[in-house]
């Protein structure tokens, strides 16, 4: 690229013409004096500076505009593993799904007994030599959350670097205190279970500290900093070095992605010069109340992002309720949204009437409807197990869905208008159910794409479109959905 007439050059201070194309913050006299300036300029060469502050602590603020699709930056995670959301298995050699083979020292499940990753040091290969200490003889005994803790302690002496970074990480430990919820949870499921069944029959110091404390610690970095990863059907948990500094917003203006063991993380919009560089630790298709409970609970902070502070989630209305006030004998027609949508408990007004309900009756209302929705959710993952032959561990574990019970267009149409007569056409809960509709249409006995009907191709057409109108707001860059 061209700079300004005004610019030097770093090496040797003659007029410099050429600017590095990747920050455009320097710039050469010639390509010799580039290519000379690579080391040193290699590990400032980012789009963005990292900045303090009291409330936010550090954070990244872009040092110029950056293209929507950009590469800000690339690094190898400090460390990666398998997240859990129930015991799904991964390979701990490749985090990809396994087969039915086990590591012959551990008994984990792997997906060969070729995978090159179960001797490679930086991946299973130090890790099995700890867990080989109780072999596992039942895979419903293997503890995944267990993995990403163990694989963070092993960096003390493994790589004293890497380990620096995770304890500079912010873990909010002055609000993880023995007396709460997640301490209890953790000490039981993550720390003792450690403890008691590898790490007390190691030799004294043999991979340094191994007290319950520092456990702990690693936990709240993990839970407080870690990104979410969707990986060929497997989801992950990554500590990175620089992800870790970024901002939380629920309408982040970044996407990533892992490949190869190494994490991408792209513009997922256009970035103006001087504004925060965020990325998301919630769900992008929750309520606001659901998100910031959430972020609440795990990453100690009230969520203001502008689709918090905005009633109507940035025109997405994706937590509003029908009004159910009649105004002469006929539905009044309106919304009931949060007047005060950062306010917790404040009550919910109608954009059309004097009507308005408590945050609590908001909240029962949808925990309600939730259980709902969940459970059709439930079961269409074990039938898309069934129908795809998908997982052949979960799918052989007793599905808890018989065919009875099974979702059916039919079924699910009922429950979406049951749905839309108490929520706004695009809440989420109905969001989640069309999205369930539009896989059975289609390929569903009486549904299939080849006797479809013109009526019901069109239904499944319009279901899109409003999905799509959806998404686009709340994930312009299509970086999550």
């Amino acid at each position: 690229g061209v700079m300004g007439g005004d610019a030097v050059c770093a090496v040797c201070s003659q007029k410099g013409p050429l600017t590095c194309s990747a920050c455009k913050m320097v710039s050469y006299c010639s390509k010799e004096h580039q290519k000379h300036h690579w080391p040193e300029h290699k590990t400032q060469c980012r789009p963005f500076e990292v900045r303090t502050s009291p409330e936010l602590g550090r954070y990244l603020v872009a040092t110029r505009d950056v293209a929507a699709g950009e590469v800000l930056y690339e690094e190898a995670p400090t460390v990666v593993g398998p997240k859990v959301v129930e015991p799904s298995p991964v390979c701990l050699g490749c985090l990809r799904p396994p087969g039915t083979a086990r590591c012959e020292s551990c008994g984990w499940p792997v997906c060969s007994p070729a995978c090159p990753g179960l001797r490679d040091p930086h991946c299973h290969a130090i890790e099995c030599k700890i867990l080989s200490l109780s072999p596992i003889t039942d895979i419903k005994h293997c503890r995944y959350e267990c993995i990403l803790p163990l694989r963070s302690l092993l960096m003390q002496k493994r790589n004293p670097r890497k380990w620096k970074v995770i304890m500079s990480m912010e873990t909010h430990i002055d609000k993880r205190g023995p007396s709460t919820e997640v301490y209890k949870e953790l000490d039981e499921n993550v720390v003792s279970y450690l403890i008691n069944n590898y790490l007390s029959k190691l030799d004294d110091g043999a991979i340094g500290d191994i007290s319950s404390e520092i456990i702990h610690r690693i936990c709240g970095a993990i839970d407080v900093n870690a990104l979410e990863i969707q990986e060929d059907q497997v989801e992950l948990l990554a500590l990175l070095p620089t992800a870790f500094i970024m901002c939380h917003s629920c309408i982040p203006n970044t996407k990533h992605t892992f490949k190869n063991t190494r994490i991408t993380v792209r513009a997922a919009v256009d970035i103006p010069k001087g504004q925060d560089i965020t990325t998301m630790y919630t769900h992008m298709l929750w309520t606001t109340q659901a998100r910031r409970e959430h972020l609440r609970n795990t990453k100690y902070f009230s969520c203001q992002c502008p689709r918090c502070a905005d009633p109507m989630e940035l025109g997405t209305h994706m937590s509003a309720l029908r009004c159910l006030a009649e105004v002469e004998g006929m539905p009044c027609g309106g919304f009931q949204y949060p007047k005060e949508p950062l306010d917790d408990n404040c009550e919910w007004c109608c954009n059309k009437c004097p009507m308005s309900l408590s945050s609590r009756d908001v909240c029962q209302l949808i925990s309600c409807l939730d259980v709902e929705v969940e459970s059709i959710q439930l079961a269409m993952y074990y039938m898309g197990l069934a129908l795809t032959g998908g997982d052949t561990h979960r799918a052989s574990q007793e599905s808890p869905y018989d065919a009875y019970n099974q979702p059916t267009v039919d079924r699910l149409e009922d429950l979406l208008r049951k749905l839309e007569t108490v929520l706004h056409p695009h809440h989420y809960l109905c969001y989640k159910i069309k999205h369930s509709l539009i896989q059975l249409y289609g390929h569903q006995q009486g549904y299939l794409h080849s006797d479809i009907t013109d009526r019901a191709l069109l239904r499944k057409t319009d279901m899109c479109r409003d999905l799509m109108s959806v998404t686009s707001k709340v994930d312009p860059g299509h970086g999550r959905l």
